[in-house]
């Protein structure tokens, strides 16, 4: 570490080189300070030079003319004063400052506020402080919950990426604040589990920040005291399907999977049965997840809005005194060879990760593949004076003018023998829509299986459109 450290006791980021003389950062010192303090907990001896260097550093820099945007000089602020405060060298001023500018601190620096103030005053419960009751109700508002995942509603500002800003981050330190002043949160285990599958941040800033509330979440609620075992039961109605000896301080996973024939022998077709978790002692603790996976009968289904959702039309393509023009047509009105604009309307009314849109071909059809120089025909490989606009605002619309996505970009997106596939790493709450185009190949008729959108690792949010039968000429 003596690499990094500058004369005046900061951090910089890079090594010392004759050939650059970097300034320190206030972020990465104050960052690295908490570090130490951390790693002393676990009996790391750090270097005591270095921290008293740091710690001299910071306390003039907030001595300093601070340079930079609003947002940003907070962010450092509220970390500075949570590391100062825990070295023991807190300031009352810094707290008051930083409380008259509540409103405009990011979720991560109130959570750094409030565990300041908790340490400072040795709280045991956030109620026993007005100021950090506000910003843990706050917390709580700012969340939003499915059965996996935990999401921040947060914009922060673009100038908090200087800071390592991320939602992951920010959601680890209200952890953080939960676990130290609100152990009864109910919240706290469902925070946990989505730290452990976050797949989206991959910075070590998140990842440091997140192991660290993982480490006290364990040593607060599972690490402590002997070590004893319980047993684990799962049960549909008053069968059993499962048992298993489980131990305080081991991670033992146990899975196990039912056909649909296997559950019509345990219940019958039509009845209800409670799918019940339990655990023989009052002690320690049972994650359980619990999943249906099914097929619904093909050609007769209705649409369906379980949090997503999602739409179909047809357009056929036709040409036009040299011009490419879409109209709306039926399915039960194809004509074999013709070429065919299938369009999917999708509309999510929250933000979504790792979303999934799969859609079925017709029977009878193939999706066709710009990218492939064969197909001519496309208006994208047409050439460009054959792909204008026809001119007025009531006539047909030309496919090509218009695009392919409109709303989010697909991450990826996949022509299969038999479906389409688009894959989204995140979709924003608003209207989607998205195109490609498909060729009948076989005359007589078919079924057009629903369309899906839905999240890949919460498969019940979801959206389907409806069936349709497909009549080819």
């Amino acid at each position: 570490m003596h690499e990094f450290v500058n004369a005046d006791g900061g951090l910089r980021f890079w090594k010392k080189n004759k050939f650059q003389n970097e300034e320190s950062s206030p972020y990465l010192s104050a960052y690295v300070l908490t570090v130490l303090q951390a790693a002393e907990t676990k009996k790391f001896r750090g270097d005591a030079a270095i921290r008293k260097g740091i710690v001299a550093y910071l306390e003039k820099f907030l001595r300093s003319e601070m340079k930079g945007d609003k947002a940003s000089i907070l962010e450092n602020l509220a970390l500075i004063h949570l590391a100062l405060t825990h070295e023991g060298a807190g300031r009352s001023d810094l707290t008051k400052y930083l409380l008259q500018n509540e409103a405009a601190l990011s979720t991560r620096a109130k959570a750094r506020l409030a565990l300041a103030i908790a340490h400072k005053e040795k709280l045991r419960s956030y109620a026993e402080n007005s100021d950090v009751k506000r910003l843990v109700d706050y917390f709580k508002n700012r969340l939003e919950v499915t059965t996996t995942s935990v999401i921040l509603k947060e914009t922060p500002d673009a100038a908090l990426r200087q800071s390592f800003y991320s939602s992951t981050s920010a959601l680890a330190l209200v952890l953080q604040v939960f676990i130290e002043l609100d152990r009864d949160n109910p919240l706290i285990p469902q925070m946990v589990n989505h730290l452990l599958r976050e797949q989206t941040s991959y910075d070590t800033h998140s990842i440091g920040l997140s192991a660290t509330a993982l480490d006290s979440y364990r040593t607060v609620f599972e690490a402590g005291g002997q070590p004893f075992s319980f047993l684990g039961d799962v049960t549909l109605g008053e069968k059993n399907l499962m048992s298993h000896s489980l131990s305080s301080h081991k991670f033992d996973v146990f899975r196990k999977s039912l056909d649909i024939p296997e559950l019509r022998a345990l219940a019958k077709p039509g009845t209800t049965e409670t799918l019940a978790f339990t655990k023989s002692r009052d002690r320690g603790r049972l994650y359980y997840a619990a999943r249906l996976s099914y097929a619904a009968v093909r050609g007769n289904e209705a649409a369906r809005d379980e949090g997503i959702e999602i739409h179909r039309n047809l357009f056929s393509m036709e040409n036009v005194r040299g011009k490419q023009i879409t109209r709306p047509i039926k399915e039960s009105q194809l004509r074999r060879g013709e070429l065919y604009l299938q369009k999917l309307m999708v509309t999510t009314s929250k933000p979504y990760y790792n979303v999934v849109i799969v859609d079925p071909l017709a029977s009878q059809t193939e999706v066709m593949n710009s990218a492939f120089n064969t197909e001519k025909t496309l208006p994208e490989n047409r050439p460009a004076e054959e792909r204008e606009y026809p001119g007025e605002e009531d006539s047909p619309r030309f496919y090509e003018d218009e695009s392919y996505f409109f709303g989010a970009q697909p991450s990826f997106q996949e022509y299969r023998h038999d479906k389409v596939v688009f894959f989204f790493n995140y979709i924003p709450p608003g209207y989607h829509e998205y195109k490609y185009v498909i060729r009948p190949l076989v005359r007589g008729n078919g079924i057009h299986p629903p369309g899906q959108a839905k999240l890949m690792y919460e498969p019940e949010i979801f959206g389907r459109s409806a069936s349709a039968t497909t009549r080819v000429e």
